[in-house]
């Protein structure tokens, strides 16, 4: 019997699915683990009712059942240090919203008509087989995430880390994830959320860390990935360094530079200092030039470098918490791709805001209220946000944890001199509940709303059950 397209398509899903569990278990010693050790779950089942009230409205309902599960081997001598490990986290969704004719309908713009998807944020495996004191051996088996200077990567492979005296040398290899070609997404790991050939490709890389002390640390690392000799997608390098010379103050940098084209895509540096227990301040400044994958759509639009600047200013005493920030972008003149460093003065923009919260009730975690407000200018149009916000419990019965409430009320009015009819006033309001029901269960309930001129009204209801258990 000849099966529809909407039931063979998650067959298909499950089976790739499978297979990477497979290669997953397939990497496992062969010996059992110690008996001690411990597993962990962690499981959400979530549903999201979502409307828009236009002429043909948009109407969705994700129903979404996500799993996290670790496994977890401990030390002999009863220390907290994993020998081995398997953790993994994958949802299951579906959108009961849409009818089958408005599925066929977005079948000519986006070419994917099925209501259930299987996403695979990560699943591997992970084993220390040499632990001395000048020398360590580890693997991670499965896909697993890459971040650092580069990037966010994510790759269904293989990653082996080799700790000597004072570095750590790191190696990666295997196929990066593309949910167009594996069908196992999520469609967050393609870059600049674009949708790449729906083929294989590979991800190679290395990385090189400190190992020496505390207040010194730096990662760099390389990566690229391509489809075959002659279709090569992205290749850079970068790095970061922190270091904490004394106590409360610290200095950060890092830079990446992209091997195609040949510049740098990123640069930044910044400064942090706490004092008088209360106080905290930041500087920082970055350069961007953006860069995207060989096939990006974007690299045929003009790029604009830019320069931040920003500061940030918090104070902190007793129930209160003040923060003050502001930054000035400035974006750069010149041609496509030029990376010139010229400053007009019409491609200036500027922000600020400033936030208050006073926390409230015995437990002063479980209570407070708020403002928050922001202001941009310049470059780009002007921007004033401001919104209030609070947070309190509401208890039931003795020996019962109580309601925990929170709300949000705010707008944003955009001016555009160059495209007037973008501007205008939008408004929000958010109310949610949660309630832990018991250790394990954690109940969720947010009903939020959002209008403008461009969207008389949009509704959402969202409800989210956890569970979480220790075996």
């Amino acid at each position: 019997m000849d099966l529809p397209e909407s039931a063979v398509a998650p067959r298909l899903r499950l089976r790739r699915a499978a297979r990477l569990a497979g290669w997953t278990l397939l990497a496992m010693p062969g010996a059992p683990l110690a008996a001690d050790y411990f597993v962990g779950a962690d499981t959400q089942l979530t549903a999201d009712r979502w409307r828009g009230t236009r002429p043909e409205p948009v109407e969705r309902l994700d129903v979404r059942p996500r799993l996290r599960l670790g496994v977890f081997d401990i030390e002999d001598d009863g220390t907290e240090t994993d020998r081995y490990r398997f953790v993994a986290d994958l949802d299951v969704g579906a959108d009961f919203g849409r009818t089958d004719a408005e599925r066929d309908a977005q079948k000519q713009v986006l070419g994917d008509t099925r209501r259930a998807a299987f996403e695979l944020h990560y699943a591997y495996f992970e084993g220390r087989f040499v632990n001395t004191r000048d020398f360590e051996l580890q693997a991670r088996v499965g896909r697993h995430l890459l971040v650092d200077e580069v990037g966010l990567d994510a790759v269904d492979g293989a990653t082996l880390r080799v700790r000597v005296p004072f570095v750590v040398l790191e190696t990666t290899g295997g196929l990066a994830v593309r949910s167009g070609w594996s069908n196992l997404g999520p469609d967050i790991y393609s870059p600049d959320g674009t949708t790449l050939p729906d083929v294989p490709a590979f991800l190679v890389g290395g990385a090189l860390e400190t190992a020496v002390a505390d207040w010194v640390s730096f990662r760099g690392a390389y990566r690229r990935q391509f489809e075959d000799t002659s279709h090569l997608q992205r290749e850079e390098a970068g790095g970061g360094l922190e270091l904490t010379l004394v106590p409360g103050f610290s200095i950060t940098t890092g830079a990446r530079y992209d091997v195609i084209y040949r510049r740098m895509g990123s640069v930044h540096a910044g400064l942090g200092w706490s004092f008088l227990d209360a106080w905290r301040t930041e500087l920082a400044w970055r350069r961007e030039n953006p860069t995207f994958s060989a096939d990006s759509i974007w690299n045929a639009f003009s790029i604009e470098a830019y320069n931040d600047f920003t500061g940030r200013l918090r104070f902190d005493p007793d129930l209160w918490r003040f923060s003050l920030d502001g930054g000035v972008r400035q974006f750069s003149g010149g041609d496509l791709h030029d990376g010139a460093t010229g400053f007009d003065t019409s491609k200036r923009a500027y922000d600020a805001g400033l936030r208050a919260e006073r926390l409230v009730g015995a437990v002063v975690d479980d209570a407070s209220v708020g403002a928050e407000g922001r202001a941009g200018l310049g470059y780009g149009g002007q921007r004033i946000y401001g919104d209030v916000f609070g947070r309190m419990p509401v208890g039931l019965t003795p020996g019962v944890e109580p309601l925990r409430l929170s709300g949000r009320l705010g707008a944003v009015h955009f001016d555009d001199e160059q495209q007037a009819n973008l501007g205008g006033v939008s408004g929000w309001a958010v109310v949610g509940t949660s309630w832990r029901a018991s250790e394990s269960v954690n109940l969720e309930l947010l009903g939020e709303g959002h209008a403008s001129k461009f969207t008389p009204f949009r509704g959402r209801i969202f409800a989210q059950v956890s569970l979480e258990d220790w075996l």
